[in-house]
């Protein structure tokens, strides 16, 4: 099932000659079926980085659980005292200068009109975030917003209903806010929310820090989910969406984006679609027990001496159906992997993840019963990852040994299920390769100042760089992909630094070499 957007035959015929008239570059379709509703296709070959479409938001604003934002621009607030809006009230905005800002505007008389006395607590003590977005959809009254999908009846049965009433609902009355509006429709505006928004990227503040916000984009909507996609997405300026080919389309293929993570489990993905988007995922690799050969979901077989993975026998059943060792065939009962995998999950919010040692003690244990691509694996690797990033830059300019080899290791094998699950151009995997380049180059340096001056060390070490300088100039070529105001443009442009560097010390061994070949005749 897709979560493609349900559209008024007027609003569907402009959103038709939007993608497929006026505009003559865009390469997509939208296209029918049963499995898949509304979707788009491509009506001819795209190719890997094309441009597909370019969307604007109807709205945007914060997350349901955001750390306090500007209201205003949107940027990070709480390192200073908050300015609170001189007109309202109850606004925390970044200063004077954000009181008149668009996003603000409409909002900003509904909440001077509040409940008097007590509206400035609505966000300034009470937190309650979750309600800006929807309020926002009724004050600025977005074309075709109320228009889009809902999926009401798979939401009532979620649970999602009951989140909203106390979070939304509840509070809007409290503080009388949206009075004439009917609590069915403040239900059906937090369900389009919910089914149609994709997250944004934030504006960061004066120390880089930004917050994820929520921003719904009525064409881009239109994509189907596959936990295997093939789109890459990009926030501009404006907040602008840029939808490109991760990967060449076929003409005739859909356009698929995943709306979960990538990294997580079968059923940790399907659980955060239907409680999130409200429908349940059955693309390739959710039916797939190993999940396309990766086996995030495995485990080890019980017996230590077969080498074997235990696989859900019905991974859209996985309490249900057996657990089988693709070896010995063994098998276990999905209960008991479902109570395995809670204490698993219990240990990994327990953990200190400030404590490096702590973090690698527990990655040894999960390995004696899961498979070593489990996404609690992969969970602790990344995490592993970014604190030896950080150890490492406070080292200086000498860094052990062992610390680079370590933090090597890990996105090494990281890499191998970042390649298979993600397209070519992925932004997850472009970060991946840069980790991975980084302590190889300082490894390559290291070895290159060891005062060894054979044929064959000139000639290891040349290869050694020659293969930092394939990863750094493939991961800028993915992160140049990003918009110019993004980390992983910055990235890149550090990676092409590097990778200039790489290439000089590459000429410099070459020179060296031949020294060395001379000599010897």
């Amino acid at each position: 099932m897709s979560v493609a957007t349900e559209l008024s035959p007027e609003i569907e015929e402009k959103r038709l000659e939007e993608l497929n008239g006026v505009d003559a570059i865009c390469p997509v379709r939208i296209a029918r079926s049963p499995e898949l509703g509304r979707f788009l296709v491509a009506f001819r070959d795209i190719f890997e980085g094309e441009v597909i479409l370019k969307d604007t938001p109807l709205v945007v604003g914060p997350q349901a659980e955001s750390a306090p934002v500007c209201l205003g621009c949107h940027r990070p607030v709480g390192l200073n005292e908050p300015h609170v809006c001189s007109n309202c009230g109850c606004a925390l905005l970044c200063g004077p200068q954000c009181e008149k800002l668009p996003a603000h505007v409409n909002e900003c008389d509904a909440l001077r009109n509040a409940l008097p006395n007590s509206a400035p607590l609505l966000l300034k003590d009470d937190g309650n975030w979750q309600c800006i977005l929807p309020m926002r959809c009724f004050l600025n009254q977005p074309k075709g917003l109320f228009q889009l999908e809902a999926q009401m009846d798979a939401r009532i049965e979620s649970g999602a209903w009951e989140e909203c009433e106390r979070n939304v609902v509840k509070v809007l009355q409290k503080y009388e806010l949206l009075k004439n509006i009917p609590e069915q429709a403040i239900q059906r505006v937090c369900a389009i929310l919910d089914v149609n928004s994709f997250e944004v990227r934030g504006p960061p503040d004066e120390t880089g820090r930004s917050e994820s916000l929520r921003g719904v984009y009525p064409n881009a909507a239109l994509m189907a989910h596959s936990c295997f996609a093939n789109t890459h997405l990009s926030i501009g300026d404006n907040y602008t969406l840029i939808v490109k080919a991760a990967a060449k389309i076929a003409a005739g293929e859909a356009v698929f984006f995943n709306y979960t993570d990538t990294l997580i489990s079968t059923a940790g993905r399907r659980e955060r679609l239907r409680h999130g988007k409200y429908f349940s995922c059955e693309c390739t690799r959710c039916t797939d027990p190993t999940e396309l050969g990766t086996h995030l979901s495995s485990l080890r077989c019980s017996d230590q001496q077969c080498p074997g993975s235990v696989v859900c026998t019905n991974p859209l059943e996985p309490v249900a159906a057996k657990w089988k060792c693709d070896r010995c065939k063994k098998t276990i009962d999905g209960t008991v992997v479902r109570t395995g995998l809670v204490g698993v999950q219990k240990e990994l919010l327990e953990v200190d993840q400030t404590d490096v040692l702590a973090m690698e003690e527990l990655l040894a244990k999960l390995s004696r019963s899961l498979h070593q691509n489990h996404a609690a694996m992969l969970e602790l690797k990344q995490a592993l990852s970014g604190m030896y990033r950080e150890q490492i830059m406070d080292e200086g300019p000498v860094v052990p040994t062992k610390l680079l080899t370590r933090k090597l290791e890990i996105c090494q094998s990281l890499l191998p299920v970042i390649e298979r699950l993600e397209p070519p151009l992925s932004r997850l995997r472009g970060i991946t390769l840069y980790e991975i380049a980084s302590p190889m180059v300082a490894l390559a340096k290291q070895k290159k100042v060891s005062k060894v001056s054979s044929a064959t060390w000139a000639v290891d070490v040349r290869n050694q760089y020659a293969k930092c300088e394939e990863l750094l100039r493939e991961s800028a070529k993915i992160l140049l992909h990003e918009p110019p105001s993004a980390p992983e443009a910055h990235l890149a442009k550090v990676a092409l630094m590097e990778l200039k560097g790489v290439r000089q010390e590459i000429a410099d061994l070459n020179k060296k070499c031949a020294k060395i070949s001379k000599k010897k005749k």
